[in-house]
């Protein structure tokens, strides 16, 4: 319990919760494994992402493709009749 009559408002090693504590991220365990919590699984994420992305271009680059050949197909068949 905190003395408010002294001029120390710090926790008595009991009273600590075990970790680090940041009181913006909350209470936090061991953080050695990670240099930024919670960005472990965003990471992961954006990797995700950047994978659909280049999948996504390619499929795009494919049908433009396939529209300018059925634009010369159409042309040149009516060139025909």
């Amino acid at each position: 319990m905190r003395n408010l009559l002294s001029n120390s408002f710090e926790l008595n090693k009991e009273e600590r919760p075990p970790g680090n504590v940041d009181i913006e991220l909350g209470l936090q365990g061991d953080l050695s494994g990670s240099a930024q919590p919670g960005f472990d699984g965003f990471y992961e994420q954006v990797r995700e992402i950047d994978k659909l992305l280049e999948t996504l271009t390619k499929l795009l680059k494919d049908l433009q493709n396939s529209n300018e050949e059925s634009k010369i197909v159409t042309k040149a068949s009516a060139m025909k009749g």
